[in-house]
């Protein structure tokens, strides 16, 4: 992979978008294009567990984000999550072959919650790579040697929302770990958005639930509160 930086709170490349976090992160170490993590961002996340339509839902709604200037953060979790990071690499893939002006901006930003050289799930470690050979970026309050804990989640989705202008989470059950990150959304007065699922599906209840309390109904980027 790229070079590692480490960027603390004084320096000039430090999120200003940490600014609303009560305990905001020391340092962040970072892999890959830091001039990421002050453009406009949208996170795409959910269920680990996703179905079909969840896999398509998050691939073409990363891409859409991308194409329109967005960086598309996620956990790099297994699901929807990694299936947004893909489509948002495909987009970008995309644009620089047709070398459009979208090409300069619109890419992907994983936050972990594990070190570089620990990368969790494992299994995801190829596209961590990819993100980073292909413009992206991966974040990380955690020095590279250090070993994921559950504990340390909660801290990267709180990341994740902050980040971003609005979550969106594309699929989730009834019971999911996609909901502190919500939380935390909401906490930082940040837009959240549900897509609408299948009614007889489990993997759908968690998002259904989100629109009858209030979240944006999200079918497409026009639905986006900008």
């Amino acid at each position: 992979m790229n070079k590692l930086i480490v960027l603390k709170q004084h320096d000039k490349s430090y999120p200003e978008a940490f600014s609303i976090m009560q305990q905001k992160p020391e340092k962040i170490y970072c892999i890959g294009d830091i001039n990421l993590l002050n453009k406009p961002a949208y996170a795409v996340i959910g269920t680990r567990d996703c179905s079909l339509y969840g896999t398509k839902v998050a691939m073409s709604t990363a891409a859409e984000l991308v194409k329109n200037n967005y960086v598309v953060i996620s956990g790099l979790a297994k699901g929807i999550d990694t299936y947004a990071h893909v489509g948002a690499l495909n987009a970008a893939y995309k644009n620089k072959l047709t070398q459009t002006e979208e090409s300069m901006y619109g890419n992907t930003i994983a936050v972990l919650g594990s070190g570089f050289n620990n990368i969790y799930p494992s299994e995801n470690s190829k596209l961590a790579k990819q993100i980073v050979d292909n413009g992206g970026l991966l974040i990380s309050e955690y020095a590279p040697d250090i070993v994921a804990k559950p504990t340390f989640f909660i801290r990267r989705n709180s990341i994740i929302a902050a980040l971003s202008k609005g979550v969106i989470v594309v699929e989730a059950k009834k019971k999911s770990g996609t909901f502190t990150t919500v939380d935390y959304a909401l906490e930082y007065c940040k837009e959240v958005y549900a897509v609408p699922g299948n009614v007889l599906s489990p993997k759908s209840t968690g998002t259904n639930q989100l629109i009858k309390e209030g979240a944006m109904v999200y079918t497409g980027i026009d639905d986006l509160y900008i």
